[in-house]
């Protein structure tokens, strides 16, 4: 597959609308399902907002910050604060996208600002998580939003970074995220029915195209949950040791930029292994059809098998602290001890699938 050039705007067709309209209202009148439609976001978005507030609140508190302290400039750069809004700018970049494409929000495509707002009740809340925010795109657009990305959105964010380029992960169903240009990034997908939240998994077809390209059956939920509960019992102590060596060279000056993201992923770890201990298994297998939010099992799941690539803290801690971890006990290796295949070859296959979703 061959993208288009990132160096040229992809084609925009929609009229500019007039001033004091947008794109939607200048060629469609309101009906009462889009005024309930749009009720219905502006609600998600201040409970959200409610919720950033509080995360705020809470991580000022802990630093012993009162209202007029502004945060010192390492809690700013990783912070909820600084997070937020390069969320809130990044989400203004999709809905331009959105209006000058003629696309309607809750229709077309959909912004979800914060998992927060559709997380099940009780659902655990990875710390990557609050970093990052949601498109879902109508199937039939989502290679045109792909495009997008890939030129007019990298080059302006670019361009506001001083040369951090976005970058794109693929992972189930053909989707990617973006990342690497900021403190944030978000999940995208591609929408069977985007009103309605389904989305088409294709995990079974998943499986199929990755026992044919490395001969090996894609790891199950089923037979990930004993590994999981196995490594609990044996090493979990390890793993809480290094995250609290981490804690305590985290506000030292050598302290490298990758080591907050080794933090993050280990407080990932443990909650993953925790979760394996209790009664109900820790993961979930992807169903062929999504709708709504994925729960925490499902989610962890994918990030486990799809997203391997990613979950790569565990070397960076290891170097931090010195402190190892057996081949077979690391979470960042279950290709390797199921089947001795590299995990950081997932991504290239998940990559390879996406095109021939998305040609």
């Amino acid at each position: 597959m061959s993208h288009e050039d990132p160096n040229q705007p992809p084609a925009i067709e929609a009229a500019a609308p007039k001033k004091g309209e947008s794109a939607f209202e200048s060629s469609h009148s309101p009906t009462p399902e889009d005024v309930a439609r749009s009720a219905a976001l502006e609600e998600r978005r201040q409970r959200s907002q409610a919720d950033d507030q509080a995360a705020i609140g809470k991580v000022r508190a802990e630093l012993g910050l009162t209202d007029d302290q502004p945060a010192a400039s390492e809690d700013w750069k990783y912070g909820p604060e600084a997070i937020r809004q390069e969320i809130q700018h990044k989400v203004g970049m999709i809905r331009d996208w959105g209006r000058k494409s003629g696309l309607r929000e809750g229709h077309d495509f959909q912004v979800i600002e914060s998992i927060r707002q559709v997380a099940p009740e009780g659902d655990t809340i990875q710390p990557h998580e609050d970093k990052q925010f949601f498109v879902g795109v109508q199937e039939e657009q989502y290679g045109k939003f792909r495009d997008y990305i890939l030129g007019e959105y990298a080059r302006d964010r670019q361009a506001e970074t001083g040369g951090r380029a976005p970058s794109l992960y693929y992972s189930w169903g053909g989707r990617f995220a973006v990342g690497g240009d900021g403190a944030s990034f978000f999940d995208t997908v591609g929408m069977a029915d985007a009103e309605q939240g389904v989305v088409k998994s294709r995990h079974d077809e998943f499986k199929q195209f990755f026992q044919d390209w490395t001969g090996h059956e894609f790891p199950s939920a089923e037979r990930l949950n004993p590994l999981l509960k196995g490594i609990a019992e044996k090493s979990l102590p390890t793993y809480e040791q290094m995250l609290g060596r981490l804690q305590q060279l985290k506000g030292s000056k050598d302290f490298p930029d990758q080591g907050w993201h080794a933090i993050e992923q280990l407080q990932h770890d443990i909650n993953i292994l925790k979760s394996s201990l209790g009664d109900q298994p820790a993961l979930t297998e992807l169903p062929e059809e999504i709708r709504g939010a994925m729960p925490s099992g499902m989610r962890d799941y994918a990030d486990l098998t799809y997203n391997a690539k990613s979950m790569d803290g565990l070397g960076i801690a290891a170097k931090i602290t010195g402190i190892n971890l057996p081949a077979d006990q690391r979470l960042d290796r279950i290709f390797e001890t199921l089947y001795g295949f590299d995990s950081q070859k997932t991504e290239g296959l998940c990559r390879e699938f996406s095109e021939r979703v998305y040609p």
